[in-house]
Parts: C-alpha cells; structure tokens; sequence
C-alpha cells in the first residue's frame, strides 16, 4: 500500500503481515500542542513519532494495542518552598490518581528496636521517575537453602545472585533483611493509600511517567483470580502503568494534571477532536477512517502535550491490487 502524508504532523504507516495471505496496517499521527489557561494551542515545534524499539517502554508502532494511555514528565512541586512532602494528582474525566512526594530519607534505628523511616528532607523539587517510585535490585549472598517436601526434601547451595522487586526494578527502597535496609534510601513518590510504615512493607510503586516494559504491573492486565485472561492482551502494549491506562479517552475528555508546576499551576485541557483522518483506496472500494486516541504524553516542564492517533485497516493482498492511503486533515484539525 502506497501513503502519503497530506499534512504537516509526523505521520507513519506500519504494515503486518498476518493469516491467509492478509495484512493489518496501522496508521499513526502525532501532534504537539501547547497548554495554556486551559486550552491547547498548535506548538511550533512537533514531536516526532516514538518508532526506536529499542525505547524501554512502549513504542508509538507497538501492534497489539487498543486501549490509551495518559503519563506525564517533569518534576513534582511542593506548595511551599523547601517543603518536605507534596502531592501530585493527574486526573481523567472523573478519575484521579495521586502521588504523595517526600524529601530524602533513609531507614534508621527506631527507639523501641526495628527500623522507621527518617524525617524527610526538604527538596525544591522531585523528579517524576521510576528511579524515585518503589522497587529495586538487591544483591543476595551465597547461603544454603531447606527444599520443600515436594522438591524432595534436604538442602541446596543457591550462590550469590541478584533480586528485584518485579514491579519496578528501576526503584529504591526494596530490602530482603532489616540490616542490610538500614540507612538505604526510600521511595520518594509513593502511593497514598500504600505509605510505608515498615523495611518489608511491598507496596504498589506508582509513577505518571511511561512504564517500563518489562514491569510487573502489566500482569494485573491479563492475570485475574489465579488465572489468564486473554481479553486483556492489547493493554501489555500501553505506555502509561495500569493506574493511568483508559479503555478509551473519548473527545472532551477532561485531563488535568496538579502538583507539577511551579507555583501550584495547573494543566488542564479537554481531549480534542481527531485532527486527521485516513482515506484508504483498496481496489474498487474506499473507506475513510477515523483514528482514536492512542497515547496523551504531558511535558510538565514545557506545558506542552503530545497526543498519539492511532487507526487500522485491514486487507487480503491481491495480485496487481491498487492500494493507497493518504492522511489528511479534519474539519477539527487546529488552524495557526
């Protein structure tokens, strides 16, 4: 199939090959646009396409997918200056998911014994990060081990090797024994109704920036009561955790973002109308097709936002077949 790109976004299509001589070939289109009193306004500056399979987290030409994903970069602010805690809330149409931000701490003696987490150090800012959520990597020692009865019993050397908390394996904060916690670091972005109260404490680590491929949390998209759920498939591929990944964000959506503005400004915009669609020609039929939104990728530092369209279309390849797409602009597509 032959595209062309009859507008000034980055554009791309992405042809798969699939059962009894068909193809699958999905179109994408990005547009950036600036933020300001509550509206969005054409950036000068387009983002480009996320094509590099090599990005640790979900790519724009991810095939499997069909639900959207909302993250958001930059740091978390306090109200006040040299604060010690903060709040970050990014909500959805009538869903909210908050972080709470500490200042540096460390775990340390408690007086009755065990270990409490330190005050927290007052910060001017904390960088919304899977590095600052809950999680990591740990080194665990050479040790002999007791094998249950039904691996047969008696004692196994395990050497020395590396554990992670399958969540986030990027975080900080995740400890196998007490003494080896003591003054290690903990989670600076932590969930609010999951705070930390002890070393072993295992709680959901939470983030609005992309999520890592790799995470554990996808899980919970296809993992239910024990058992799989195949349903659940075209969520693995979404860019946000499941916290902030939406069956669909219809247009008119609102989506506002607090806590990570300097000053206490907020980001609000409602989701526009598709600015493109497709015209497919596939030979003696046509069809124009209407993307959905994909993926809403709020830069914080910038004000700006970048929305992902997705659409697909289908077809059997037929010998000397004419095949063509063109993307073109909507009645809703931003002027200026």
């Amino acid at each position: 199939m032959r595209f062309w790109n009859d507008t000034p976004l980055p554009a791309a299509m992405i042809p798969n090959a699939e059962e009894d001589d068909r193809v699958t070939a999905i179109f994408l289109a990005a547009i950036t646009y600036r933020i300001a009193g509550g509206r969005l306004a054409l950036a000068p500056a387009q983002r480009p396409l996320l094509l590099d399979p090599e990005l640790p987290y979900p790519h724009d030409g991810m095939l499997q997918k069909s639900v959207a994903s909302v993250c958001a970069t930059g740091f978390v602010y306090p109200k006040e200056a040299r604060a010690r805690e903060a709040t970050a809330v990014l909500r959805v149409g009538d869903r909210d998911a908050a972080i709470v931000a500490y200042g540096p701490r460390v775990w340390q003696r408690a007086l009755g014994g065990g270990l409490t987490p330190s005050a927290p150090l007052a910060f001017e800012r904390v960088e919304m990060s899977w590095q600052n959520a809950y999680g990591g990597v740990v080194q665990e020692p050479a040790r002999v081990v007791r094998l249950d009865e039904e691996d047969g019993g008696g004692e196994a050397f395990l050497p020395e090797h590396e554990g992670g908390y399958p969540h986030n394996f990027e975080g900080k904060g995740f400890a196998t024994d007490a003494a080896r916690a003591l003054d290690r670091p903990l989670p600076q972005l932590e969930h609010p109704e999951q705070l930390i109260r002890r070393w072993d404490d295992r709680p959901e680590p939470v983030c609005f920036a992309p999520y890592p491929l790799w995470g554990g949390l996808r899980a919970a998209s296809v993992w239910h009561d024990q058992q799989f759920d195949p349903g659940g498939t075209s969520k693995l591929t979404s860019r946000a955790a499941p916290r902030t990944t939406f069956d669909a964000i219809p247009p008119g959506t609102r989506i506002a973002l607090f806590g990570m503005r300097p000053g206490g400004e907020a980001l609000v915009f409602e989701a526009p109308a598709p600015p493109v669609a497709v015209a497919v020609a596939v030979g003696g039929t046509s069809e124009r097709i209407v993307p959905a939104l994909d993926a809403v990728d709020i830069d914080a530092e910038a004000a700006e936002v970048r929305l992902l369209w997705r659409m697909s279309v289908s077809y059997g390849l037929v010998q000397l077949e004419h095949r063509r797409a063109r993307l073109e602009a909507t009645e809703d597509f931003p002027r200026g």
